[in-house]
């Protein structure tokens, strides 16, 4: 099957047993050749045309599954297993390679009489063989500055030319210290501006928010910012509702007057009340009108309303303080930013508002500029990288060497296991064993060198006991992982392996696709899509 096309199944088919893995083998096949080529740091780009023209560029694994028309419902499991930079932020492309591989040796052992079944027990104990491997031979770190570089450069390294790598490694870096150590990628919010060029990315330690100042005599740069949350805005209560409350007394014009000076008295004072709150800056979820906003202004306060959701929550993640009504300013505590600066985000008419400095920030921002909107997706997508990569760092700061040694220290172990292991089974563990090779000889392949010349010394090294024993990607020898900072975090590597396991057996363990037609008839229809057809149109 070619890059261009994922097979699907018509919803008026159906497919079972051998009918059903052939479709599903070469589904997860055309995937794995998609994504083959840009395995490494020195792996080559696709270049991907939207149906209006324009083109993308990317080498990364998992921006590229998250961009392919996946029809077929065994190559869309697959994608939604490894295509989630945020689950998986690097090894989206290992994960697909190992289980296109996982895929291939499952397939000539059916051939040869194997049951699916035991093929999928023996891959089972097989990844827990090779985790156990892994385990064994990874070193605790004390997270360094020298670690956590060596960690983000192994990540990142080759997506762009060494100056502008040199820039992203440095925001990585910068991002996770405004964290460290609740490192998480949850907490890290970005925001593209295409004005300038990827050397201007950077890290706010606070919350960036896009919103424009509404009233021009408000100040457009604070220092020292204390900030009020309000939940509601400050209001003057409509009279219609407040004369028809039980117990008002309206019973004569004047009692009327009376109602209408305590509402005026209450919006004054809740207007004076922040006023003399002393907060520099208001930040509301509600709609401010033309009033309160001239009296803040007057005041030298900066106003920013309809802040809504989301927005509103970052904003507070950034400054603390709390969220109050307009009658409970007084007893507000407020939250603080060492500067609030009112800025300008891309090209478009909406400011960019910069709650930076907060000094107890729960929440990390990344300015992330790259000249061009596709630019800045992909930088965003490596910078989720490098800051994921340190996430799982920080959540098990334990590493095991890259540049293949890890797979091959996985092979290994799983080798051991199969020398125990009796019955057609052993059969399955040993082809897991080879099939984590795959990964390692693409890697080869890959950087300009021939997987049957590199691979063997890479064993030979690791059958000597150098279980770092890795691979240079500059030079086509062999290196000690560990003592040139070639590293992974053991979690991530860990998570790609179960992954791509998991994603394998199920597949194995299936032996039929249907059509949906019964059963809840509201659910269908919620999950229904557009189209007649339920696994997409049918060609032209």
């Amino acid at each position: 099957m070619s890059e261009r096309e994922v097979s699907r199944i018509s919803s008026a088919e159906h497919l079972e047993s051998d009918d059903f893995q052939q479709t599903a083998f070469e589904a997860i096949r055309a995937l794995g050749d998609i994504v083959r080529a840009t395995y490494g740091p020195h792996g080559r780009d696709k270049l991907m045309i939207d149906p209006y023209g324009d083109g993308f560029v990317s080498n990364q694994g998992s921006d590229i599954l998250d961009r392919l028309d996946v029809r077929d419902p065994v190559g869309g499991m697959l994608v939604d297993a490894c295509g989630d930079a945020d689950r998986l932020p690097d090894g989206s492309t290992f994960a697909v390679l190992l289980a296109t591989a996982l895929i291939d040796e499952a397939e000539s052992l059916v051939e040869d009489g194997v049951s699916p079944v035991t093929i999928a027990r023996g891959y089972e104990r097989a990844v827990g063989a090779a985790v156990e491997a892994l385990e064994d031979v990874a070193i605790p770190l004390e997270l360094t500055d020298r670690e956590r570089y060596a960690l983000v450069t192994t990540a990142i390294n080759g997506r762009f030319v060494d100056s502008q790598i040199d820039h992203l490694r440095r925001v990585s870096l910068d991002a996770a210290s405004v964290l460290a150590p609740d490192v998480s990628l949850d907490k890290v919010h970005f925001e593209q501006d295409i004005r300038l060029g990827i050397d201007q990315s950077r890290v706010v330690q606070g919350a960036i928010l896009r919103s424009n100042v509404p009233h021009d005599g408000m100040p457009r740069d604070i220092f020292d910012a204390d900030v009020l949350l309000l939940s509601e805005p400050v209001a003057r209560p409509d009279t219609d509702e407040l004369l028809s409350v039980d117990g008002i007394d309206v019973s004569s014009p004047e009692a009327v007057d009376a109602v209408r000076e305590s509402r005026d008295g209450y919006y004054e004072g809740a207007l004076q009340a922040v006023c003399d709150s002393g907060a520099d800056v208001v930040v509301c979820s509600g709609h401010l009108d033309g009033g309160p906003l001239a009296t803040f202004a007057d005041a030298g306060i900066l106003a920013l309303h309809e802040v809504k959701d989301e927005k509103f929550d970052r904003v507070q993640a950034a400054i603390g303080g709390d969220v109050v009504m307009p009658d409970g300013v007084a007893d507000a505590t407020l939250g603080h930013s060492g500067r609030v600066t009112v800025t300008d985000l891309g090209s478009g008419s909406i400011k960019g508002v910069l709650f930076a400095d907060c000094p107890d920030t729960d929440l990390a921002s990344v300015l992330v500029n790259a000249g061009t909107a596709t630019g800045g997706d992909l930088t965003k997508r490596i910078l989720k990288q490098g800051i994921g990569t340190l996430e799982s760092a920080y959540t098990d700061p334990r590493v095991i060497p890259g540049g293949g040694a890890a797979e091959l220290v996985g092979a290994r172990g799983v080798g051991e296991l199969a020398t125990e292991t009796s019955g057609k089974e052993r059969l399955a563990v040993d082809a897991f064993a080879d099939a984590l090779e795959v990964p390692v000889a693409q890697l080869i392949r890959n950087s300009g060198y021939d997987p049957l010349d590199v691979l063997p010394r890479l064993r030979s090294e690791h059958g000597a006991g150098d279980r770092d024993a890795a691979l240079d990607v500059d030079t086509g020898g062999l290196t000690s992982a560990y003592e040139t900072g070639i590293i992974e975090p053991i979690g991530i590597k860990r998570l790609a392996l179960d992954i791509a396991t998991e994603f394998t057996m199920s597949v194995l363990r299936t032996d039929a696709i249907l059509p949906r037609t019964g059963g809840n008839e509201t659910e269908l229809q919620e999950h229904a899509p557009a189209t007649e057809d339920m696994w997409g149109p049918e060609d032209a």
